[in-house]
C-alpha cells in the first residue's frame, strides 16, 4: 500500500481536511513518485517505508486512557508521513533521503505515543550500531514525557522487554549498544554527543535554538540521521518557533530559493 497516495486521494475527496501546506507537500511528493523530475537522486520503497508501521503496530501499545495496553493503531496521515519519511532513499547510496521531520498538531492527536514508538523502531529495527536517541525539549520534565511513553511502552511488550534493557537513565538494546535518553537545555551538560535519532518536544517554548543546534551538530558523524520536531502552535513569537516554521512552510510550498529535498 501506497500510504502517501491513498492520504493524497482522501484529502482531493475531501475525507481528509488539511491546510494548503500539508496538501502541497502531499501533492509534490507523489508527483515526485509517479513523474520524478530529470535526473532524480532518488526512489521511494514502499518496502522500506512501511516498516517502521508494521513494527509500531505490532509492538507498540498505549499506556493512558481508555487505550492503555491496547496496541497503537496508527491514523492514514500517520502511516503516510512515516512512509514518506522512511521509504525515500537515494539511488547512490540507499540511504534515506528526509533527515528532518517539522510536524505541529493540535493537542491530543498522538503526537508523543508516536514519536515513542519511532524511537523503538530507530533504537531496535533500522539497523544503526550504537545508535543514541535523545528525547529532547526545552525542560527535562518535557523531555522525559516522551522518554517516559517508551518505557511504559516496553513495559507493555514482551518482545520489547526481551531484547532490551531499562537501566537507571535510558533504555539499552545490547545487541547494537543503543540506547534512549532524555535530555533538555537545564541538562548539566550535552557535550560529547553523537546522536542517530532526536525529538524535539513542544518547540514552541525555546527561546533559542541551542537545544536544536546542539542535537543537529551531534549527529555529523551520522549517515542517515533524523530530527523529528514536534510541537503545538506557539506564543513565544519572533524566536526559533518562528524562523523554523517561517522556514518549513517554505519548504512544504516549494518556493523559490527553498528547494531542499531533504526536508519535508
Amino acid at each position: 500500500m501506497n500510504w502517501p497516495k491513498e492520504y493524497l486521494r482522501a484529502i482531493q475527496a475531501g475525507e481528509e481536511v488539511v491546510s494548503n501546506k500539508v496538501k502541497a507537500v502531499y501533492a509534490r511528493e507523489v508527483g515526485w513518485m509517479d513523474n520524478p523530475p530529470p535526473d532524480f537522486p532518488f526512489y521511494f520503497d514502499e518496502d522500506a517505508g512501511q516498516r517502521p508501521i508494521d513494527f509500531i503496530e505490532k509492538f507498540c501499545c498505549h499506556s493512558k486512557g481508555k487505550w492503555g495496553g491496547k496496541p497503537v493503531i496508527l491514523e492514514l496521515f500517520q502511516k503516510a508521513k512515516l512512509q514518506l519519511v522512511f521509504g525515500w532513499r537515494e539511488k547512490e547510496t540507499g540511504l534515506r533521503r528526509i533527515r528532518e521531520v517539522v510536524d505541529i498538531r493540535g493537542r491530543k492527536c498522538g503526537k508523543s505515543t508516536e514519536t515513542a514508538g519511532v524511537e523503538q523502531y530507530m533504537l531496535i529495527a533500522d539497523g544503526e550500531m550504537g545508535a543514541e536517541i535523545y528525547c529532547t525539549a526545552n525542560k527535562l520534565d518535557q523531555a522525559k514525557i516522551i522518554f517516559n511513553e517508551a518505557v511504559n511502552m516496553r513495559s507493555q511488550s514482551p518482545a520489547l522487554r526481551a531484547v532490551t534493557k531499562k537501566r537507571q537513565s535510558d533504555i539499552y538494546f545490547p545487541a547494537t549498544f543503543s540506547s534512549i535518553k532524555a535530555l533538555s537545555a537545564d541538562t548539566k551538560t550535552m557535550d560529547g554527543l553523537n546522536a542517530h535519532f532526536f525529538s524535539l518536544d513542544e518547540f514552541h517554548e525555546a527561546r533559542d535554538s541551542k537545544v536544536y543546534d546542539v542535537m543537529v551538530q551531534s549527529q555529523s558523524a551520522r549517515e542517515q540521521p533524523l530530527a523529528w520536531l514536534i510541537s503545538t502552535n506557539g506564543f513565544v513569537r519572533e524566536l526559533f518557533f518562528d524562523d523554523k516554521y517561517e522556514y518549513s512552510s517554505k519548504v512544504a510550498l516549494w518556493e523559490e530559493g527553498f528547494h531542499d529535498y531533504r526536508l519535508l
